[in-house]
C-alpha cells in the first residue's frame, strides 16, 4: 500500500523552496547595487571632484527592500502549516539578509 499521499505533496513543496530561495537570494544580492549607488552616489563615496555624499537612509531602504524579496518565498511556499513559524523565519531571514549587507557595503562606501 502506498503512504500518506501528503508526504508527496510536502516533498514538492520542500523542492519549490529549494529553487525559490536562491532565486531570491540572487534577486536581492542584485538590490544591493542600487543601494551602493544610494549610499555614495554614483560617482563614488569620494566624490570624485563632486564632493562626498552619503545618503544612510538610501541605503537602509534599499537593504530593507532586499530582506524583503529574500523574506517572501520563506512566507509563501507553505512548507509548514504554521504561520507564525514562516513569518519568524522569514523575518529573521530579511533581517540577517539586511545586515549582512549593511555590513558588506557601508565599509567598501567608508574606504572608497
Amino acid at each position: 500500500m502506498p503512504g500518506d499521499p501528503r508526504a508527496g505533496e510536502s516533498r514538492r513543496v520542500g523542492l519549490a523552496l529549494l529553487w525559490a530561495l536562491p532565486l531570491a537570494l540572487i534577486v536581492g544580492i542584485g538590490t544591493w547595487i542600487p543601494t551602493d549607488i544610494a549610499l555614495c552616489g554614483i560617482s563614488g563615496c569620494s566624490g570624485g571632484g563632486f564632493g562626498v555624499s552619503w545618503d544612510p537612509a538610501g541605503g537602509l531602504i534599499g537593504l530593507a527592500i532586499g530582506g524583503a524579496i529574500v523574506a517572501l518565498p520563506i512566507v509563501i511556499v507553505r512548507w509548514t502549516t504554521s504561520r507564525a513559524l514562516r513569518l519568524a523565519i522569514a523575518v529573521a531571514a530579511g533581517l540577517v539578509f539586511a545586515v549582512a549587507g549593511w555590513i558588506y557595503l557601508v565599509p567598501l562606501a567608508v574606504y572608497r
